[in-house]
């Protein structure tokens, strides 16, 4: 009998459970587990380099002309008018930015793509910044650590 009780109030809060008006029982076997609802990824960039005839030892030096790669996470490239316009910049040492050409910018997948580093920029120290529209406003990323063209 007292089975068969419990058999009763088991169900009931299961019920209830799934009409979202109680808890679910912590000694419920019969249904799945809930998965965990993942956390949302920190856009950033977490690469760029010389995809051919880099310096391993340098790989932050990129030489102009050359063709670059970029590995990022949390966002998908897209201009604001849905092309890769404006997208991937370089910013100089006064707050210049030159915009990689959207011609240039090849294999893009989720997590990366591939650019031809411009070739007639000035030596120096870089920012590589991306402005993407992704999720419809914008998003401004930038790579930590500086790049060295030569």
């Amino acid at each position: 009998m007292i089975d068969e009780v419990n058999k009763y109030l088991h169900q009931l809060q299961k019920t209830l459970s799934r009409a979202g008006l109680g808890s679910k029982p912590s000694y419920d076997s019969d249904d799945e587990e809930e998965e965990p609802t993942p956390e949302p990824e920190t856009p950033e960039i977490t690469a760029v380099y010389q995809k051919e005839g880099g310096d391993p030892e340098n790989p932050h030096r990129i030489e102009r002309g050359e063709q670059t790669g970029v590995n990022y996470k949390g966002f998908t490239l897209k201009g604001q008018d849905g092309t890769l316009e404006h997208v991937i910049g370089l910013v100089n040492d006064q707050d210049y930015i030159e915009w990689i050409k959207a011609a240039t910018i090849t294999n893009v997948t989720e997590n990366s793509c591939e650019f031809t580093m411009v070739p007639d920029l000035t030596e120096g120290q870089y920012k590589v910044r991306i402005e993407t529209y992704d999720g419809g406003s914008p998003l401004v990323v930038e790579y930590p650590e500086p790049i060295t063209l030569w």
